[in-house]
């Protein structure tokens, strides 16, 4: 990972000879194109000022087997001080402090969008975590780019603007599986998508044609700024949350920003941020139709936000549709997080629907204490809806990563056994059930010496 930091820190004194070294890279590099000429002056004195940024920029200069690369870039009040939530933090024209500012003599043609597939170090580029105030469309231009993450603060480019200021206009963006990290207030009707995120500019199938998975996480947090805590009282810090349960969004306003690509996608995935409170779950209108995702063969959600809050108690329970209006007909996998044992009822239902999710081969829960039923109930009740039933896909459950020695737990609400003896004593006719009640009355008397 490189964390880039704006500011008046520099590097250690650097000896002359490293130096030429250095600026010799960057002429070399200026003959590619104007684009890169117009600025190797500009860059080869940032590196004789000992600007970390231009030192950085160098180094992806110089790295030709660089496959992954995560990149911060940070101003110096961002680096120590300011909220991890404030936009501000990131520092501003990364193009810029990493490979030169443009020269004010440059020709029009410098101005056109800059080909970074000449560094080396980015030329095989096929990952990239990019953490920034602005995202250039020339990031996402890279030939190899196959996996791109964006952060949530970040303004998304154009890129079809991009592509018309570039070399090749024709050219596309070539990444197949896309990650970015949003606000909640995206699923609200009214709110306005401030960074771009999902904007057709940024986010279509003209723009991403190769795109096949969107891996989208949930943050509830929004940045009200500082302010004197003496000035008001009622002050709880610049941070405040966006959904709460006077102020609850719907989960089918945000599927309905994904409009453009929704038949494109083939593995679609939204998660919690990992270190947030999952709280806000209880805020968010669970889904009405995925079917709109026609090609979705995985799906990964909060059990939630496909079920409702209550599905399967009763006296606060939320009816999803039928499960083949819910989900396209497409699905492979599907993956469920934050589980509960009610659960096992609606997999009762997709029992009924072979025939419509006959591709449907792996069905995951996953477990995690923070929100949901425990690993050891939830494992407990799929051995025995397993062993229930005849069913054409597998059920895995799994407990959180950091849950240690979990398989060695034991349910003591969701006893697998317990749970046997008492489908048994369902089942059981009139007569039979009095005569096993009369035995377990006559055991519970009994006094076992030793408990």
């Amino acid at each position: 990972m490189v964390t880039a930091k704006h500011g008046p820190e520099h590097l250690p004194d650097i000896d002359s000879e490293t130096i030429e070294q250095a600026h010799r890279v960057v002429d070399r590099l200026g003959l590619q194109s104007r684009q890169w000429s117009a600025r190797a002056e500009g860059w080869k004195d940032r590196l004789r000022r000992g600007d970390g940024n231009a030192w950085c920029g160098l180094v992806l200069a110089l790295v030709p087997r660089l496959e992954t690369l995560s990149i911060e870039f940070l101003t110096r009040e961002g680096m120590y001080g300011l909220s991890t939530w404030d936009p501000n933090r990131f520092a501003k024209n990364t193009c810029e402090k990493l490979f030169g500012y443009i020269l004010d003599s440059a020709s029009p043609e410098a101005l056109l969008l800059l080909d970074l597939s000449l560094l080396p170090g980015l030329r095989n580029l096929y990952e990239l975590r990019f953490f920034g105030q602005e995202l250039d469309a020339n990031w996402c231009l890279l030939p190899n780019l196959h996996s791109l993450e964006v952060g949530r603060d970040c303004v998304r480019p154009d890129i079809l603007r991009g592509c018309a200021s570039s070399l090749e206009p024709a050219a596309r963006p070539q990444v197949s599986w896309l990650t970015m990290e949003l606000s909640t207030s995206l699923t609200l009707t009214h709110m306005l998508d401030h960074f771009g995120a999902l904007q057709q500019v940024f986010l279509s199938p003209s723009t991403f044609p190769n795109l096949t998975s969107l891996r989208l996480r949930l943050t509830n947090i929004a940045f009200d700024g500082y302010q004197n805590e003496y000035d008001d009282p009622d002050w709880n810090g610049p941070e405040r949350v966006v959904l709460r349960a006077d102020y609850t969004g719907a989960f089918d306003n945000l599927l309905d920003r994904l409009g453009s690509i929704a038949a494109r996608i083939r593995y679609l995935e939204f998660h919690v941020y990992s270190d947030m409170c999952t709280g806000f779950l209880s805020f968010i209108e669970p889904a009405t139709d995925f079917t709109r995702f026609r090609s979705l063969r995985r799906l990964a959600l909060p059990q939630e936000l496909l079920l409702g809050q209550f599905y399967g108690i009763s006296s606060r329970s939320y009816t999803p549709p039928a499960a083949s209006r819910l989900l396209p007909a497409s699905l492979e996998n599907l993956a469920l997080h934050f589980v509960t044992i009610q659960v096992f009822d609606w997999l009762d239902e997709l029992l009924d629907h072979k025939a419509y999710f006959a591709d449907l081969w792996m069905l995951e829960l996953f477990c995690d204490d923070r929100r949901g039923d425990i690993y050891p109930d939830v494992l407990g009740m799929s051995e025995v809806w397993l062993e229930d039933r005849t069913h054409w896909f597998n059920v895995l459950v799994f407990a959180a990563p950091w849950e240690e020695h979990a398989d060695n737990q034991k349910s003591y609400d969701c006893d697998p056994y317990v749970v046997r003896v008492i489908r048994h004593l369902d089942s059981l006719h009139e007569e039979e059930a009095v005569n096993v009640c009369e035995v377990m009355d006559f055991l519970e008397g009994l006094t076992i010496e030793g408990t």
